[in-house]
């Protein structure tokens, strides 16, 4: 347990430190190492080789950099690495299946997705809050949905895949991510040092949303693990597992928050 915390506090002094003073290309350069990193723990989960993993990673750890100096350079790099799927599912049809090149392109694409939606927050104006905001939603549910559970829980959510999550947890966890939100926007208000306007329905509707798809996002990697016998993508958070482990359930919220962001106006200077 210790071990546990100790990596916690570690980790999350890292990415707060980045997060106030690396600015957009600080945060998009970690989050292009932890995307590349959690490509290597799906690909080697999955099976492949350093043959696959090595393209894969590349993009993975090039992708957020790229969105912020040139989108159409991101959309280039995803096209070359189309391009490599092809070529590769062609010239090794003998040995691997079109199964497994659908893999291939799955799996990079939800890590890099969800990391580079990460630093294209960040990149907004009052990309701060938002940053929070895509962490807080699926950690806070996950907390929420954990005690809601053991005080009420009675109908399993999906018993396959995890026997321990509840109908019950998830309305819980949904609930405590919406005050947990509310209560974010409130402190950055206080905190940022300068008037904001907060679309408070928006953040609400964020929450509300995000914490259905953080779940996804936490059994989409548990169904990876278990087709492929696997128990953690990795070790290196202590305690924690792989960067998989510990962000799976994020991915999904940072995608849906920076569609959101297309629509709606989180938070705006007053």
């Amino acid at each position: 347990m210790l071990t546990r915390i100790v990596s916690g506090v570690v980790g999350a002094a890292l990415m707060i430190c980045v997060l106030l003073f690396g600015g957009p290309w600080g945060l998009a350069a970690l989050m292009g190492l932890a995307a590349a990193v959690a490509v290597f723990e799906l690909l080697r989960a999955a099976g492949f080789g350093w043959g696959e993993r090595l393209p894969a990673m590349a993009v993975a750890a090039a992708a957020p950099l790229l969105y912020l100096w040139c989108p159409t350079a991101l959309l280039l790099a995803a096209g070359a690495y189309w391009l490599y799927a092809v070529v590769i599912a062609v010239v090794r049809h003998g040995t691997l299946p079109p199964e497994r090149v659908g893999l291939l392109w799955l799996l990079p694409t939800a890590a890099v997705a969800g990391f580079t939606a990460l630093a294209a927050l960040r990149n907004e104006p009052e990309g701060l809050f938002l940053v929070f905001l895509a962490l807080v939603i699926p950690w806070l549910s996950d907390t929420g949905a954990y005690f809601t559970g053991v005080a009420f829980g009675k109908h399993k959510l999906c018993p396959v895949i995890s026997p321990k999550k509840t109908v019950e947890g998830l309305i819980g966890g949904i609930l405590f991510a919406m005050l947990a939100a509310a209560a974010t926007g409130w402190l950055y208000g206080l905190w940022c040092g300068h008037p904001v306007q907060l679309c408070w329905w928006g953040i609400l509707l964020a929450a509300a949303v995000g914490t259905p798809l953080s779940v996804f996002g936490d059994l989409f990697a548990s169904v990876v693990k278990r087709r492929f016998g696997v128990k953690d993508y990795g070790k290196i958070m202590p305690g924690h597992g792989g960067v998989m482990d510990r962000f799976d359930s994020v991915l999904p919220t940072a995608i849906w928050l920076w569609l959101l962001t297309r629509v709606i106006s989180l938070i705006t200077t007053v």
